[in-house]
C-alpha cells in the first residue's frame, strides 16, 4: 500500500499535526503565485517554440486545481503563435478531488478565451505513470510537491508499532522504486537512509516530459541551485539542456500562503546545450523584480562552482565572492593534514549512555554558541561505550549543524576542551599540531561574515554542514597574523565591548577587501541593526593597528563612553540558574523540566493540577519581539512573574536588571535610583511609567501646578514635569523614596505618613505657600496598590492601607483644585466584587463635578510594557472636558477610522544597546554596547525628549 493511503485511511494519523499537511505537500497543494506564474508565462510567450501547426501538446503532471494552464491560456490567446491551434491539454494528479476541479477550472478558461479545446484528465501517480510520455509535450509547465520523502515523529506518535512499521516499510518502499527510476535526482548523501525530494524529481520528470523543441516552466524550492545534494542533476540541467530564464523569489515576500519559502523558477529547453548567459532575475520581500546581468566570467565561475547560482544576492556580491577564488579552500587544511574534521558521536539511541558522572561530558548543539557555551553540559557518557573517539583528547573548534536560514548569524562556533565529547548535532575541528593559536584563528575566520557569506552563497538549507564548510575559502596566515586573530578571538570568548567588530574587519582585511565591498556583504546580513553596520565601518577601526596593544580610545562614539547606572542583575542560587536556564523565550513554569528539584514549582503544578489555576507569567522569560509583562517589585526574582531577561540564545540566563526594568517602564538612564538593591526595585515596579504620565499631562491641557502623594520614586511627577508642569510638593513614607525623587526631580518633598496630623499639615502648608494664583493646581497620586491588587492575598475592605484614599480626599477638599488624578490597580474594579471601587468613586465625587474614569495599558502609549492602571479623573465645572490620551501604538502598523498606530515598542527596542550581564554582576561602570539604534533608546538616553520622540514615532512618511 502506498504510504499517502495509509495516511488518508488512518484516522489517528490524518488528525496529527501533520498528517494532513503532508498530504498536502505530497500533493503539490503549496500553491504558485500569480506573481510566479505572470513571471514563467512571459517567459514561455517569449521563448522561441519553433513552428507549430495544427495542435500544441501541454501538460502540467502536477496539476494541483489547474491555475498554471488556466493563466497559460487567458494570457496566450493574444500571441500570434498560438492563434488558430487546437489546446490537446494533460493534467495529472494523484488526488482525484481535486483533478476535477482543475479540469473544470481550465474548460471555463477556454470558454472565457474561446480556444478549442481537447482535455485528458487523468488520476495517476505522476512518479511512476510519467516515463511512457517523455518527449512528448512542446510545453510542459507544472509546480511538483515539495516533500522530504523521510517519517515524521509527529506523525509516527500517532500510531500502534504494527501501524508505525507498515508505514515506515511503505515509506522506504516508495523511496527505493523513486531513486531507481529516477537516479539522476537520487541526493548525493542520504542522511539516516532519507532524503528523497520529490521537487528534485518532479523536476526531472516535468524536463523530460518536453519536447526536444518544446519548453519547461517549473516552480521549485531555491534550494535546487544551492544544495550539495542537488549538485548532479544541477550538473545535468546546465550542460544537457539550455537554461533560458531563472528567477529567484525572497522567502520574505511571502508567496505561498502561510509559509516563508525562498522559491525559483527555471525555462529550459531541453536537450540544447546551454549556448547563452539565462536571463537572470530577482523578486525581492516587496515583490519587485530586479534584473541580474552577468558577465562572461561571472558566469564560467558560476560554471565551475558546480552551478550554484545565488542569484539573491546579486551582481555586485557575486562579483565580489569572485576575489575569494585566489585563496584556498577549508578543505585543503584536511588535504594538507593540518586539521580532521568530523562528528563524533552519533546520538541516535545513546540515552542509555547517558549518567551523572563520568570522564567525558556529553555537548550538543544547544550547548553553543558564538564565541562561548550557552548551557553547560551537565551529563557525561559511559564509559560503557563502544568507541571514544581520538578527537577527545584536543581542544576543537565546534559549530553547530542546526541553522535556521532567519537568524542573524548562521555559523554559532567556540573552542571546547579536552574531555568533552560531541553528539552529531556539532561538528568539530582539531589540529593535528595541538596549537591553541591557530585553532582559535581558524575559529575567528569560520565565525566570520566573510566566512559566513560564502556559506550563505551557496547553502539554502537550516544546516551548516561540514560540506558546505569544505567549499568554503579561507585566508594563508603568517605567523604574526596567527598571533593577531588570536587575541582577538581570546577578547571575543572574554565578550569584551566590541570585540567582534574589530575581528569582523581585521579578518576582511585578511581577504583582502576594502570598506565598501565589506559594506556590500554587510548589507545582505539583513538581520543586522544599524548600530552594528555603523561600528562595523567606522574609520576608527579601519584606521586601527591591530599589531599594537589595546589601548582605551578616548575618541570613541561618545554614547560609547558613558556609564550606566542601577545596570545590577540579581544573584540567582544554583537551583534558580537551572531553571532559568531551561525556560525558552515566551516561556514559563510549564516549560521546566520535573526532574528540576524545586518545591515551589511542585506546588504550582498541584495546583494548577486541582484547577486552582496558575499565573502563566510565573517564571517567565521575555519574549524580544513583545513588550514585557507589568514590572512588579519582585523583578529580580525569577519565580515573581515575567522577569528573565529575552537573550537566550545570547547566553543571559538571570533576571532583569534594574536598569532593564526601568527602562521597560519608560525611566531614562538618567534617572538614578537611590536605597538597597530590593529597595529600588520596590520604586521602579510600583511607579507610574513616566511617558503615560506625560502624555496624560498633555491631554489636560494648559500646564499648572501639581502635587504628587504617595510619589514612590516619580514616575507620576516625572511625566509632568516633562509636560511643563511646575511641582509644589511631595510625600511618601520611604526615605530611600523620597532621597531617590528629590535627586532627580525636585527638593521639597515630606517625609512621613499623611495620616499623621503633623505630616499632614505640613502637606497642607506647603501648598498654600507656594500655590501660584492663576495657575491650575492639580493633586496627583494614588495609595499603595498592594491590598488592591489581584497579585496579592489581602484584597479586601479591610486592608487599611485601601483608606488612604481618605486622606487623599480631605486634601483635595482643603486646598479646592482644579483637578486630580487617582491611580490605582486594576483590582480595585473588582475588589469586594466592585463595591469599593464605587464607594471611592462617590466619595471622589463629591469633592469635583466632573469625574471619569479610564483605564490605560502602557503598551498602547509607545512604552515596552504591557501595564494597565486604572486612573479617576476629576475637574471643576470651569474646566474643559479632559479627553483620554489617544492611542499611540498598536500590535501591527494600522490604521482605524481616525487614527493610524506606530507599532508596539517591543523588549528589544528598550534594551538591546545595553551591555550584557551575568547573573550577580553589577554593569554600571560598564559602556554601551552601541549609539542609540532606534527612537526609543535614543529617548532613553535623552537624546530626544518625550515630545520628539512621539512626534517621531507617529511620523509615517
Amino acid at each position: 500500500m502506498d504510504y499517502l493511503d495509509i495516511i488518508k485511511k488512518n484516522s489517528k494519523l490524518l488528525a496529527s499535526s501533520s498528517g494532513r499537511g503532508l498530504i498536502e505537500k505530497a500533493n503539490g497543494r503549496f500553491y504558485t503565485h500569480e506573481i510566479i506564474a505572470d513571471h514563467m508565462i512571459s517567459s514561455i510567450l517569449d521563448a522561441n517554440l519553433g513552428s507549430i501547426s495544427n495542435s500544441i501538446n501541454v501538460i502540467d503532471p502536477f496539476c494541483g486545481d489547474g491555475r498554471l494552464i488556466e493563466w497559460l491560456i487567458s494570457k496566450s490567446v493574444h500571441n500570434s503563435l498560438f492563434k488558430n491551434l487546437l489546446w490537446k491539454i494533460s493534467i495529472w494528479d494523484n488526488d482525484e478531488k481535486i483533478l476535477k476541479i482543475a479540469e473544470k477550472r481550465i474548460l471555463s478558461a477556454a470558454k472565457i478565451n474561446r480556444i478549442k479545446l481537447d482535455i485528458n484528465a487523468q488520476h495517476v501517480d505522476t512518479f511512476t505513470f510519467s516515463s511512457n510520455y517523455f518527449a512528448n509535450y512542446h510545453i510542459c509547465i507544472t509546480n511538483p510537491p515539495w516533500e522530504t520523502l523521510k517519517p515524521d515523529k509527529r506523525d509516527l506518535d500517532g500510531l500502534s508499532d504494527e501501524e508505525r512499521v507498515k508505514y515506515i516499510t511503505a515509506l522506504k518502499e516508495r523511496d527505493a522504486e523513486i531513486n531507481e527510476l529516477f537516479p539522476l535526482s537520487k541526493p548525493k548523501i542520504k542522511f539516516s537512509g532519507w532524503g528523497t525530494n520529490l521537487a528534485r524529481v518532479g523536476a526531472e520528470i516535468a524536463i523530460r516530459l518536453a519536447k526536444p523543441t518544446g519548453l519547461c516552466a517549473i516552480v521549485l524550492p531555491a534550494s535546487l541551485l544551492a544544495d550539495q545534494v542537488s549538485t548532479k542533476l544541477r550538473k545535468w540541467i546546465f550542460e544537457q539542456h539550455n537554461v533560458i530564464d531563472v528567477s529567484y523569489y525572497a522567502a520574505e515576500a511571502r508567496l505561498f500562503s502561510n509559509v516563508d519559502q525562498q522559491a525559483i523558477t527555471m525555462l529550459i529547453k531541453p536537450s540544447y546545450r546551454q549556448k547563452t548567459i539565462p536571463k537572470l532575475t530577482f523578486y525581492d520581500k516587496n515583490k519587485l523584480k530586479n534584473p541580474i546581468k552577468l558577465s562572461k566570467e561571472d558566469w564560467i565561475n558560476i560554471c565551475e562552482n558546480d552551478y550554484i547560482l545565488p542569484i539573491q544576492f546579486g551582481v555586485d556580491l557575486i562579483k565580489i565572492s569572485t576575489k575569494f577564488k585566489k585563496f584556498p579552500h577549508f578543505q585543503s587544511l584536511e588535504k594538507e593534514n593540518q586539521i580532521w574534521a568530523g562528528r563524533e558521536l552519533d546520538e541516535t539511541g545513546i540515552k542509555d549512555c547517558l549518567v551523572e558522572t563520568g570522564d567525558n561530558l556529553f555537548a550538543k548543539g544547544r550547548n553553543i554558541k558564538r564565541f562561548g557555551i550557552k548551557d553547560y553540559p551537565v551529563k557525561y557518557i559511559s564509559s560503557d561505550i563502544e568507541r571514544i573517539p581520538k578527537s577527545v583528547r584536543y581542544h576543537r573548534l565546534v559549530w553547530r549543524d542546526v541553522a535556521r536560514q532567519n537568524q542573524k548569524r548562521r555559523i554559532h562556533a567556540t573552542i571546547i576542551p579536552p574531555g568533552w565529547i560531541t553528539g552529531n548535532s556539532l561538528h568539530v575541528v582539531y589540529l593535528y599540531n595541538e596549537n591553541l593559536e591557530n585553532l582559535k584563528s581558524l575559529l575567528g575566520i569560520l565565525s566570520s561574515f566573510i566566512f559566513e557569506f560564502q556559506i550563505r552563497m551557496f547553502l539554502a538549507t537550516g544546516h551548516i554542514s561540514l560540506g558546505a564548510v569544505r567549499k568554503a575559502r579561507i585566508p594563508k596566515l603568517r605567523y604574526n597574523e596567527v598571533q593577531e586573530l588570536s587575541k582577538l578571538v581570546n577578547n571575543c570568548l572574554e565578550n569584551k565591548p566590541r570585540a567582534e567588530f574589530e575581528l569582523e574587519v581585521k579578518i576582511a582585511k585578511l581577504y583582502c577587501l576594502n570598506k565598501n565591498q565589506f559594506k556590500q556583504i554587510l548589507a545582505s546580513f539583513k538581520k543586522l541593526e544599524e548600530y552594528e553596520i555603523k561600528a562595523l565601518l567606522s574609520d576608527e577601526l579601519w584606521q586601527q593597528n591591530f599589531k599594537s596593544k589595546e589601548k582605551k580610545n578616548k575618541n570613541n562614539i561618545e554614547v560609547l563612553s558613558k556609564r550606566i547606572p542601577n545596570h545590577f542583575s540579581a544573584a540567582l542560587s544554583n537551583l534558580d540558574l537551572s531553571i532559568v536556564r531551561s525556560v525558552p523565550p515566551g516561556g514559563n513554569w510549564k516549560n521546566i523540566p520535573e526532574s528540576i528539584p524545586s518545591k515551589r514549582i511542585s506546588q504550582i503544578r498541584k495546583s494548577y493540577k486541582e484547577g486552582k489555576g496558575s499565573r502563566s507569567t510565573y517564571y517567565g522569560r521575555l519574549r524580544a519581539d513583545s513588550p514585557s509583562y507589568t514590572i512588579n517589585t519582585y523583578f529580580y526574582r525569577p519565580g515573581n512573574g515575567c522577569h528573565m531577561h529575552y537573550d537566550y540564545n545570547g547566553g543571559q540566563h538571570r533576571v532583569l536588571s534594574h536598569r532593564e526594568a526601568a527602562r521597560l517602564q519608560s525611566f531614562p538612564d538618567s534617572f538614578i535610583f537611590i536605597g538597597s538593591k530590593s529597595t529600588v526595585a520596590k520604586q521602579i515596579g510600583n511607579a507610574v511609567p513616566p511617558l503615560l504620565s506625560f502624555q496624560i499631562a498633555k491631554s489636560l491641557g494648559k500646564p499648572g501646578q501639581f502635587v504628587d502623594l504617595f510619589c514612590g520614586a516619580g514616575g507620576l511627577s516625572l511625566g509632568f514635569i516633562w509636560a511643563g508642569w511646575e511641582p509644589i510638593v511631595a510625600n511618601d513614607i520611604m526615605p530611600d523614596f523620597l532621597e531617590t525623587y528629590s535627586f532627580n526631580l525636585h527638593k521639597n518633598t515630606v517625609l512621613g505618613d499623611i495620616r499623621n496630623k503633623e505630616v499632614f499639615k505640613d502637606l497642607i502648608f506647603e501648598i498654600e505657600n507656594k500655590r501660584i494664583k492663576g495657575k491650575d493646581l492639580w493633586i496627583l497620586g494614588g495609595p499603595p496598590c498592594q491590598g488592591f491588587s489581584t497579585a496579592g492575598n489581602s484584597r479586601t475592605i479591610e486592608d487599611n492601607r485601601n483608606w488612604l484614599f481618605v486622606q487623599y480626599k480631605r486634601i483635595i477638599e482643603l486646598v479646592k483644585p482644579a483637578g486630580f488624578i487617582f491611580e490605582n490597580v486594576p483590582g480595585l474594579l473588582s475588589m469586594e466584587k466592585g463595591t469599593v471601587f464605587s464607594m471611592i468613586k462617590e466619595e471622589l465625587s463629591k469633592t469635583m463635578k466632573k469625574i471619569t474614569t479610564w483605564i490605560l495599558n502602557s503598551e498602547d502609549y509607545a512604552i515596552p510594557q504591557r501595564r494597565k492602571r486604572v486612573f479617576l479623573i476629576g475637574h471643576s465645572v470651569k474646566k474643559k472636558v479632559c479627553f483620554q490620551p489617544r492611542f499611540i501604538t498598536s500590535e501591527s502598523n494600522q490604521m482605524d477610522l481616525q487614527n493610524r498606530y506606530a507599532n508596539l515598542i517591543t523588549v528589544k527596542d528598550a534594551l538591546c544597546d545595553l551591555p550584557p550581564l551575568n547573573a550577580g554582576e553589577d554593569g554600571s561602570n560598564k559602556e554601551y554596547l552601541s549609539d542609540p539604534v532606534n527612537l526609543y533608546q535614543k529617548f532613553m538616553r535623552l537624546n530626544i525628549d518625550p515630545t520628539e520622540y512621539l512626534k517621531q514615532l507617529c511620523s509615517f512618511d
